[in-house]
């Protein structure tokens, strides 16, 4: 992994991004943004593979998924650099709804979006037996559809996933 070196190892720069989070006063969303904010400033000259592997530490070691998300949505190399591999792996784990949507609505749907990953990844992860992942195909489709985010109304393909998934019964893919 390339890297300045005037930059610290990912996996020191996870480490900070998370302290600095916890010795927030209060952990609420504009707060953390604003750590995140920062830290994506200070980024902006690193490479997509740093920036990857830095989400990758601050996910795995901290768990600090919506952070990481947000710093690769953030960093334009870093994002275009996204594939269906690198959309499943950092997809691993999602155990809840807001994990999902954090995912579907910062990283999947963009890159669907946006041509990086093709409909046969959302069709399969539809077609899941993990209900986070049909729920995640679902999320996705938001992309899509906000205009003020990029999107442009695509019907088809919304209707393509919903069609997929209006008999599934599970409650996170219904409320989805």
């Amino acid at each position: 992994m390339s890297r300045s070196p005037d930059r610290p190892e990912p996996v020191r720069l996870a480490a900070e991004i998370v302290a600095e989070i916890e010795a927030l006063p209060l952990r609420n969303t504009p707060e953390v943004r604003a750590v995140r904010r920062s830290y994506s400033g200070r980024l902006k000259g690193a490479d997509a593979t740093y920036v990857l592997g830095l989400a990758r530490d601050l996910l795995r070691r901290y768990g600090a998924r919506w952070v990481a998300y947000e710093l690769i949505a953030a960093h334009a190399e870093a994002f275009r650099s996204l594939g269906a591999a690198e959309l499943e792996e950092f997809g691993q784990g999602m155990d809840s709804w807001s994990a999902v949507d954090t995912f579907a609505r910062t990283l999947s749907g963009p890159a669907w979006r946006d041509g990086l990953v093709d409909d046969v990844l959302i069709h399969r992860w539809a077609r899941s037996e993990d209900r986070w992942w049909r729920r995640a195909a679902l999320v996705s489709t938001v992309a899509l559809n906000m205009r003020s985010h990029g999107g442009t109304g695509d019907v088809r393909r919304t209707l393509d996933v919903c069609q997929m998934l209006v008999s599934d019964r599970d409650d996170m893919v219904v409320k989805a």
